[in-house]
């Protein structure tokens, strides 16, 4: 599959999808459901605790998920103060989730095509961005993972931030762009239809995920 997200990948299969987890300007979206709005981004959907977890209470009581995994750089957490300016912090307080993520660091802010194919048109295509969907708690017990669910399938989702607003924009045999991001944050996720994909900023089925990160592989079945 061509143009996925090459930082943890997508990953697709109907209905259930097993997890192996290690822990490693001013808009608004689809009514607010996802929401973003400066550099403060909130959730008005449920976080979701996946059945893995072996003790609910504990997992419900971890409430600051201020550390992230980053593969790029090397095989660690880190904190996110590590990676954004200001005081970033992602909370969890009664299943609901605010974020505020700040500005990534410029050492961290790469270009475009260092996260996709050069087959994909940049306007501007000196857009520099960082994407991240994946946090964790200090003691890496937890993991809050952004995620696509439908009834068909379970894709990995992303949280991108780009320097300047910029278009996407590419069509091949499999896969779709055609999408326009905003200076700031964007929620980033894909679509399956049949043999295709397709990549967009919609909120539409995005959720947010607590695993237990010493369950090992669980399989994600919301029927």
């Amino acid at each position: 599959m061509k143009n996925v997200f090459k930082l943890f990948g997508i990953i697709a299969i109907v209905t259930v999808i097993g997890f192996s987890i290690s822990c490693g300007g001013e808009s608004d979206k689809d009514g607010g459901n996802n929401a973003i709005k400066g550099n403060t981004i909130t959730s008005e959907l449920e976080v979701i605790y996946a059945p893995n977890i072996g003790n609910l209470s504990e997992a419900k009581s971890a409430t600051d998920f201020g550390y992230y995994y980053h593969r790029d750089e090397e095989n660690d957490t880190k904190p996110l103060s590590y990676f954004f300016d200001g005081s970033p912090s992602v909370t969890v307080k009664n299943s609901k989730l605010t974020m505020i993520l700040g500005t990534p660091k410029s050492a961290y802010l790469k270009n475009i095509f260092d996260y996709w194919s050069e087959s994909i048109t940049v306007n501007p295509s000196n857009v520099k961005g960082f994407q991240i969907g994946n946090f964790c708690t200090s003691d890496k017990k937890y993991s809050l993972i952004c995620m696509k669910s439908t009834t068909t399938y379970t894709a990995s989702c992303y949280l991108f931030y780009v320097d300047r607003d910029v278009t996407l924009n590419s069509t091949d045999h499999n896969t779709t762009w055609n999408t326009s991001l905003k200076e700031g944050w964007n929620y980033l996720s894909a679509s399956y239809n049949e043999n295709r994909v397709t990549y967009t900023s919609s909120t539409n089925n995005v959720k947010w995920y607590v695993f237990d990160n010493n369950a090992g592989e669980e399989i994600i079945d919301e029927r």
